[in-house]
């Protein structure tokens, strides 16, 4: 008798088991299938060696679940084959309740007779015409499939049937997972104000930095009112290549300019036609920059008309980055859990999550939600940056759901000034005012200009990891607070801290990233009054269902010219620690008040890479330093 073992022990969907207890015996049924979803579990983190024979034997090791397993299609005549494998713990038949989403029979979002929207993840290598067929069979309809495997995602099918009857559907072996769509949500709160919010874009403005060259998506309710003169061209206001401000609008639901859309890409890099460029008052953040826009009213998984526009926000982000994007800002969140209930991580996570590990220099930033409300995607996603509103003068929290994430990630990362805003007023020629009180709609465009100023400061094609370290090693703690706080994250970005001579960045991508056991050090000098250091990764994305959405973890090391090393709670700043990071998370900060002067080594050690393209890349920002010899 196989007794369970707590430390292999998996979640997945409503289940909990040790998969070398359920997968003790491979029946004579199972061995004779010509294919099955099989849960295979390894006896630690991936190796070089292991990974070889793995794939050698037809495995992908792509959808992980922690601990160590791996969601797998097999025939029944290779299961025994993986299973003697010195490298492999156990391997488990996936059942159904492992594939349905708790919220799948308790949706939020039904249609006008009654039923429920879904979305659906295949196993790879399905026919998608036979799940169609199988699906109707169990009664849904309007059964659409969405192939997303040429922009680096998956094959998905989006239905609609009875909640009631949806359980059934985890019987049909090649569905993997099983969701409602979600709500939207803008996230303005009501109010009024008549402040101006840009003054930390003023210390990038001083060096000349606008937002020369860079291109901001900015994904929202609507298109913005391009007849506006914050985004208005003349003699030509079509949008492109020629436009001084839009190079794309995305519209396929033909909706008129929306005054949340309007106001929010104004904030982002909104400036006044026919007066001398950066002198309007309340110009956006990067006013020089351009702008791509997109309707998430266009998506087909949110509900909407397959021929109006993009079938998934993976879809929608990348058809603004082929526009020139590389900095997303949306102002908006999907709604996946009642209000006051922590964040799942969904399919909607999922998407960002891979649109940024296949395109390693695109940054996705998302509105950490209202006050009043949860948060959601895209800000909950791993690789997203959540931003939360600060006050006016940025030292308190003045709009922003709460974190965790239900897995226990930090979220929101950061805040940026989002109270006191002025920006574009759409039905106006060339008005200007508030909208809202303080509003994380706000203050993520800001978020995302700062950015886009950071990468024209860097030039070439930082990583959206680096400037991800950036924005949350530029901040600062909120009065009274110790971060990271569930609701302010780490703290209010302050872009100057960016632009300081004394600063070491490192960017390594996943094609020379780390595999498990692998440890790279950066040799720095140090003469501040501090030292912060920044670690950041993106994440390949994760399995919705599972304990975690978080796949690989590095840690950091700072060892000063002599003495002990600081490592381990990366979560503390200026709280070090001996043990390793206690919640899983693609961040890290460990500060130094009044370090010692000298060369410093700054360590970075995969402590487990799961999943790898082949390695995982990473980013490293070294706030009170500059760079010595990376060995």
């Amino acid at each position: 008798m196989t007794l369970p073992d707590p430390t292999f022990e998996v979640r997945l969907g409503a289940a909990r088991f040790d998969p070398a207890v359920a997968g003790a015996e491979i029946t004579d049924e199972q061995r004779d299938a010509r294919v099955g979803t099989w849960l295979v579990q390894l006896t630690g983190p991936l190796r070089a060696a292991a990974s070889t024979r793995l794939r050698g034997l037809g495995l992908r090791l792509r959808d992980y679940v922690p601990p160590f397993a791996y969601i797998e299609r097999l025939a029944g005549t290779t299961v025994e084959t993986v299973q003697a494998d010195p490298a492999v713990r156990a391997v488990a038949e996936v059942s159904g309740e492992m594939k349905l989403a708790p919220a799948a029979t308790q949706p939020l979002v039904s249609t006008d007779d009654g039923l429920t929207p879904y979305r659906a993840l295949l196993v790879d290598d399905t026919d998608p015409a036979a799940i169609t067929a199988g699906l109707i069979a169990f009664g849904a309809t309007d059964v659409h499939v969405d192939d997303q495997r040429m922009v680096g995602g998956r094959v998905s099918v989006r239905f609609v049937m009875d909640s009631d009857r949806v359980a059934d559907l985890t019987t049909i072996g090649e569905l993997q997972w099983i969701e409602p769509l979600p709500q939207l949500a803008t996230d303005a709160a009501p109010g009024v104000a008549a402040q101006h919010a840009t003054a930390e874009h003023a210390a990038a403005w001083a060096l000349g930095l606008h937002g020369e060259g860079q291109v901001i998506g900015v994904i929202d309710d609507g298109p913005a009112a391009l007849a506006h003169c914050y985004f208005r061209d003349a003699p030509d206001n079509t949008p492109g290549p020629q436009h001084r401000k839009v190079l794309q609008v995305r519209n396929g639901s033909q909706q008129a300019g929306r005054a949340h859309a309007t106001f929010v890409a104004g904030c982002a890099a909104g400036d006044q036609l026919g007066e001398p460029p950066g002198t309007a008052p309340d110009r956006g953040g990067a006013w020089a920059a351009r702008l791509v826009l997109g309707n998430f009213n266009d998506m087909a998984s949110f509900g909407a008309d397959p021929a109006d526009g993009a079938t998934s926000l993976l879809d929608e982000l990348t058809r603004a980055a082929a526009a020139g994007a590389t900095v997303h800002s949306n102002s908006w969140h999907a709604l996946l859990s009642d209000p006051g209930d922590p964040t799942p991580y969904d399919l909607v996570a999922a998407d960002v999550d891979t649109f940024t590990w296949t395109n390693e220099e695109q940054l996705v930033l998302g509105a950490a939600g209202n006050s009043r409300e949860q948060q959601g995607p895209p800000g909950s996603a791993k690789n997203a940056v959540c931003v939360a509103a600060a006050t006016a003068n940025g030292t308190a929290l003045g709009d922003g759901a709460p974190g965790p994430t239900e897995d226990g990630r930090q979220k929101p990362e950061l805040m940026m000034i989002g109270c006191g805003v002025r920006s574009a007023l759409s039905g106006t020629a060339c008005d200007t005012g508030p909208r809202s009180a303080c509003a994380s709609s706000y203050a993520t465009p800001y978020a995302a200009a700062a950015a886009a100023l950071l990468r024209q400061h860097l030039g070439g094609t930082p990583s959206g990891a680096l400037l991800k370290a950036l924005l949350i090693g530029a901040t600062d703690a909120p009065t009274g607070l110790t971060v990271p706080d569930a609701r302010t994250g780490w703290g209010t970005v302050r872009l100057a801290r960016c632009l300081a001579p004394e600063l070491a960045l490192w960017d390594v991508r996943k094609t020379d990233g780390l595999v498990t056991g692998e440890r790279r050090s950066l040799t720095v000098d140090v003469a501040g009054p501090e030292l912060r250091v920044v670690l950041t990764w993106t994440e390949p994305p994760g399995t919705p269902g599972a304990a975690t959405a978080m796949i690989n973890e590095l840690v950091l090391e700072v060892r000063p010219p002599s003495g002990a090393s600081l490592r381990g709670d990366l979560r503390r700043r200026g709280v070090p620690a001996t043990q390793t990071n206690g919640v899983r998370d693609a961040v890290g900060m460990l500060s130094v008040d009044a370090p010692v002067p000298g060369r410093w080594t700054i360590s970075v050690e995969a402590l487990m890479v799961n999943v790898g393209d082949p390695g995982q890349g990473f980013a490293v920002a070294v706030f009170g330093a500059t760079p010595v010899a990376v060995g």
